[in-house]
């Protein structure tokens, strides 16, 4: 009985069909074309989805933006940085040729001074001298970075 009764229900549309000038064979096409159509998408998943990409598109601009605030921003630093050490050397530089002199003086004739004492004083003058060469090498390093 139960595999009589399913069946019919296979062979039911097969004998629909086969039938001419039938209603009923209308009718059951007009309920598989009924039934294609309904199984896309409902009008709100279609609006959930125009909302998901609509959401995303505006995600991506609002990261696409803070990006660009945040490379412009790293680009003013590093202008601002390139400005500094320029400023700093060119002080250095000026230090340099104060430090300079000042050693040509010392390495002059001074009344009342020992040798050892103008070797002491040479000494510590060239030392600040050669620092201050080292901290320029240095500057101009970090500048030559920067660009």
């Amino acid at each position: 009985m139960f595999y009589k009764l399913i069946n019919d229900l296979i062979n039911f549309p097969i004998f629909v069909l086969n039938k001419p000038n039938n209603h009923m064979r209308t009718l059951l096409l007009l309920l598989i074309a009924t039934a294609f159509i309904s199984c896309g998408p409902s009008k709100a998943e279609i609006e959930a989805r125009e909302r998901q990409v609509a959401d995303s598109t505006k995600m991506a601009t609002e990261a696409a933006i803070k990006a660009d605030a945040e490379a412009k921003a790293r680009e003013q630093k590093r202008k601002k940085d390139h400005s500094q050490l320029k400023q700093q050397l060119i002080e250095m530089k000026a230090r340099l040729a104060a430090e300079e002199a000042k050693l040509q003086d010392i390495n002059s004739f001074h009344l009342m001074r020992t040798s050892t004492e103008k070797q002491q004083q040479l000494a510590a003058q060239t030392y600040e001298v050669e620092m201050l060469k080292a901290a320029i090498e240095e500057t101009e390093a970090k500048l030559k970075q920067l660009q």
